[in-house]
């Protein structure tokens, strides 16, 4: 059950539309069998119980107490009346002071913005591809929880198969199979995450080129993000986006704020300037761990305030998928684009040596194993690839959902999906 709250609310915009069931669903808020399911008549209810989309009952009331409650007391009525959800019905959801018509032209601005984006990839000469959402290895990414499937087969074999938490092993396939520049709107999913700027599937924009390095991409971001609108807002801040994007390194972001010299650091260290922070170190904490201790907490809400910040030069060991850099082995071919505090965006310059990268999903593997106890599998057809030959390329990831949320001014993910994953009963 999902409770949205907008300002400028106007029952005389509330639609009522119909569908199988309403008739019962009006029949019962009628009745008032128990006292507790009440008309639109009842104290504190401005309009009908509403409709908009097959299955969703709603009602509109400008007090979100007396909506979180009404929501509540119908779920639990339906539920002690039938074991189960009505057919043709889901869970209730309240709109408490919200303008739906002003939530779907924010919704619909997205769509806008994601119409700008993709014509710009044309005008670039990039090719639009589609890759499955089902691939044998969600991704390597020792954090991100995936969601697992079995795909049964014609003739009765079945396999384990995951939904992919972003399309990069498949979209560099491509790579290797010719295609120079290349971009995907991808739907991807990412279990056990849920929040103000997370949510269980959400779009995620790649694109690639070969021939390039990270710094090329740079350009593209600042492109991208001016089509979003002048400015972008995010916890009360305004920042606009007329390029030039500030480069910071990681490095001379921990020197200016901690005086500390990450890079040069061992894990004594990092729990020493934890300490001096207020950050207590957890037991157990790595170097990894103590560095996104410092990172998250000092580094992160301060950057992007007065403009985007590209903050590159990632250190060594949280290379992922790029290469080192040459001239600094230290470090990697890697930026993330920050915004208001939060990240937007994640770039490489990529990897193309298949027995590093061999190394590196087996150590992420090892990982994933004493932390969470699964064992995920390499994808064996992607370093294949990488053994044919992968070009010199560089490519990116960026949130849309949350540059779309950030430049709606929207408060949360959600506010700009159309139709959000349903939470659990109660939540």
């Amino acid at each position: 059950v999902q409770w949205r709250y907008c300002e400028g609310y106007r029952p005389d915009r509330i639609r009522i539309m119909s569908f199988e069931g309403e008739d019962w669903v009006r029949s019962q808020a009628g009745a008032d069998p128990e006292g507790r399911i009440r008309d639109n008549e009842s104290d504190g209810i401005d309009a009908e119980i509403i409709f908009p989309n097959k299955g969703l009952a709603m009602w509109a009331t400008p007090d979100p107490v007396f909506a979180n409650a009404q929501c509540r007391v119908w779920n639990d009525w339906a539920w002690e009346q039938f074991g189960a959800w009505p057919e043709k019905m889901v869970p209730v959801a309240a709109v408490a002071t919200g303008d739906l018509e002003g939530t779907l032209a924010e919704i619909e601005r997205c769509a806008a913005l994601l119409r700008r984006m993709r014509d710009w990839f044309h005008g670039q000469g990039f090719v639009e591809v589609e890759t499955p959402a089902l691939q044998v290895a969600a991704g390597m990414e020792v954090h991100v929880a995936p969601f697992e499937t079995a795909l049964s087969e014609p003739d009765g074999r079945s396999r384990m198969l995951r939904l992919h938490s972003s399309p990069e092993l498949a979209m560099k396939k491509l790579l290797v199979a010719g295609e120079p520049r290349l971009f995907q709107f991808a739907r991807v999913f990412r279990n056990a995450e849920r929040s103000a700027t997370h949510h269980p599937e959400f779009t995620l924009l790649e694109w690639y080129r070969a021939g390039a390095g990270w710094r090329d991409l740079i350009p593209d971001c600042e492109a991208l993000l001016a089509l979003a609108g002048p400015e972008l807002r995010w916890n009360g801040r305004r920042v606009p986006t007329s390029p030039p994007f500030e480069r910071l390194s990681v490095a001379a972001a921990f020197r200016q704020r901690l005086g500390l010299d990450v890079l040069a650091a061992d894990t004594a260290r990092l729990a020493a300037a934890c300490r001096a922070e207020g950050l207590e170190p957890g037991a157990g904490d790595g170097w990894e761990d103590l560095f996104f201790r410092l990172f998250l907490n000092r580094m992160e809400p301060n950057l992007g305030l007065a403009r985007p910040t590209v903050l590159h030069g990632w250190p060594a060991r949280m290379a992922a998928l790029a290469r080192l850099d040459p001239d600094d082995p230290r470090v990697a071919e890697r930026f993330e684009v920050y915004v208001g505090g939060l990240e937007l965006a994640n770039a490489f310059g990529e990897l193309t040596d298949a027995a590093e990268q061999r190394r590196r999903f087996e150590a992420a593997a090892s990982q994933r194993r004493a932390l969470h106890g699964d064992d995920l599998p390499v994808d064996e057809d992607f370093l294949s690839a990488l053994e044919h030959g992968m070009p010199s390329s560089a490519g990116i990831a960026l949130g849309f959902d949350r540059l779309a949320m950030l430049a709606a001014g929207a408060d949360r993910i959600e506010d700009v999906l159309w139709a959000p994953v349903a939470a659990a009963p109660g939540d």
